[in-house]
């Protein structure tokens, strides 16, 4: 009787002092969380004093330690997919959906039943690392990227958050000439602006920090006219007072405009200019094809009378041509 007592005292012992292994080194041991270093107690591996993520095999740092296996891609339930990992035979480096409706991995490098579905990276930091969404800061859940004590959209790269984070990756609407994206809205000398501005430049420009600290850039704009030497013509511009929409002669023997929205000596000459007009005044697209036929001239087909195509290829825009004398 005595036996049997201590036998299931043991077990007892056993199934208390066994705990699940969140977190395992590279070689398979078992990181002790939370664990004491240099006075310091820590409940996730850390680079303290490493070039790589590392934990405690003890409580309290004894000299054995391992690298932390980093977690790239976790399943929805927030375990660690197994990668490489192999399955019938086949060995998978990424999530797949092989026997499945949704992306999975295994939890293990030789799959053994267990498995997960992988969490999709729907939002990205600005180095490339996955938002973990919803997170938890300071008590309040976040469903999405958040400026709470940031200047900036960020998220955790927790679940709850560790003090992994990172700035989001937003869509560039707008971008600058040399590439740089534009921080909309940005507030300048007081001012909230939701696009660019020609305030204080000669250009439309962009802050690229929501509160304007000296970063900024001219903006890329769709150029829908350009020069004979390929700038960008600047509609619409003033030039001696007066407000052109389009290239213009005025005081010129070719079409020109200039490169400034208030004419300041840079002009060109337009790219194109325009030997055959329509009725509204538009200029027509030579060649243009339609319905497969190319035209480099007014056409009446379909038509009753002349007409062109607005666009070198057909895209519903046309307009009567204007008639010569003869």
């Amino acid at each position: 009787m005595k036996v049997l007592v201590l036998v299931a005292a043991i077990l007892c012992v056993l199934q208390v002092t066994e705990v699940e292994c969140k977190t395992k080194t590279t070689d398979g041991k078992c990181c002790s969380f939370p664990f004491t270093y240099k006075g310091v107690t820590y409940n996730y591996c850390t680079k303290i004093d490493h070039d790589k993520l590392w934990c405690s095999l003890d409580t309290s740092y004894k000299g054995r330690w391992g690298n932390c296996v980093e977690c790239k891609t976790k399943t929805t339930d927030g375990k660690c997919c197994s990668f490489p990992f192999t399955y019938k035979g086949v060995t998978y480096n990424s999530c797949t959906k092989i026997d499945h409706r949704k992306l999975w991995c295994s939890l293990d490098t030789s799959y053994k039943g267990r498995w997960g579905n992988c969490v999709e990276c729907k939002t990205k930091t600005t180095d490339g690392k996955c938002c973990s969404l919803p997170f938890t800061y300071n008590g309040v859940t976040y469903n999405s990227c958040t400026k709470i004590d940031h200047d900036k959209l960020w998220c955790s790269l927790d679940t709850c958050y560790k003090g992994r984070w990172g700035n989001c990756e937003v869509e560039c609407k707008t971008k600058t000439t040399d590439g740089k994206c534009c921080s909309f809205p940005f507030t300048y000398k007081g001012v909230t602006y939701n696009s660019c501005t020609n305030i204080d430049h000669n250009m439309l420009w962009c802050s690229l920090d929501t509160c304007y600290k000296g970063r900024w850039g001219n903006c890329e704009v769709e150029c829908k006219t350009k020069t004979t030497d390929g700038k960008c013509c600047s509609f619409p511009f003033t030039y001696k007072g007066v407000t052109y929409n389009s290239c213009t002669k005025i005081d010129h023997n070719k079409l020109w405009c200039s490169l400034d929205t208030s004419y300041k000596g840079r002009w060109g000459n337009c790219e194109v200019e325009c030997k055959t007009k329509t009725t509204n005044g538009k200029c027509c697209s030579f060649p243009f094809t339609y319905k497969g036929v190319t035209y480099n001239s007014c056409t009446k087909i379909d038509h009753n009378k002349l007409w062109c195509s607005l666009d070198t290829s057909y895209k519903g825009r046309w307009g009567n041509c204007v008639l010569r004398p003869k």
